[in-house]
């Protein structure tokens, strides 16, 4: 096997059989009124599952309900990188989310996300160094197509923060001039 084919392997999610007994003894050790309910709930989620196509299974209808609650630490925000590549590295990298979940959670074009997953790993190799934050962002926030990632960054906090110019621009390693650009501009797509 080469480099990359092995490579590849190692970082697939591949189910072990140690994880397979512990699912299957987490199975045996509930009570029959716990087996009827959680038959109760794949019923009323099957419709669901047939409805939005892209679901193929329950686990990923669960995955998309964690996903919901998914935050941005704000200090992932380094000045070598793009709002959208830091996101994306963050969400690839510590959060081990595929480029398509990616795309999907950021209502984003794939190949957009495949290209920034890409030049991330030539402008910033390394891990992203990020301590417990005083500041989340939700991923929700992301999914408005009218503006870009780092319009949607600076009015969330802005508006929804109440924080000034000068600070955002702090935490986010930029200029505050960018800023206030970023600020004006998204404000300006918002009122068309």
């Amino acid at each position: 096997m080469d480099y990359k084919r092995s490579k590849y392997v190692k970082n697939r999610d591949i189910i072990t059989q140690g994880e397979v007994k512990k699912k299957v003894l987490l199975l045996d050790n509930l009570t029959d009124e716990d087996k009827e309910n959680l038959e109760k709930v794949k019923e009323l989620l099957l419709p669901i599952i047939k409805k939005y196509q892209f679901i193929k299974s329950i686990d990923d209808l669960f995955k998309i309900i964690e996903v919901q609650g998914i935050n941005i630490p704000i200090d992932i925000f380094v000045k070598e990188l793009t709002i959208l590549e830091a996101i994306v590295k963050y969400l690839k990298e510590e959060k081990n989310f595929s480029l398509t979940n990616i795309a999907n959670l950021l209502k984003r074009d794939e190949r957009n996300i495949w290209h920034a997953y890409n030049s991330t790993k030539k402008k910033y190799p390394d891990h992203l160094k990020f301590e417990i934050s005083k500041i989340l962002v939700p991923v929700s926030i992301f999914e408005n197509k009218k503006l870009s990632v780092f319009e949607i960054l600076v009015s969330y906090l802005k508006s929804n923060l109440s924080l000034k110019f000068s600070e955002i621009a702090s935490l986010l390693n930029r200029d505050a001039r960018t800023i206030w650009t970023v600020w004006s501009r998204a404000r300006r797509k918002n009122e068309k």
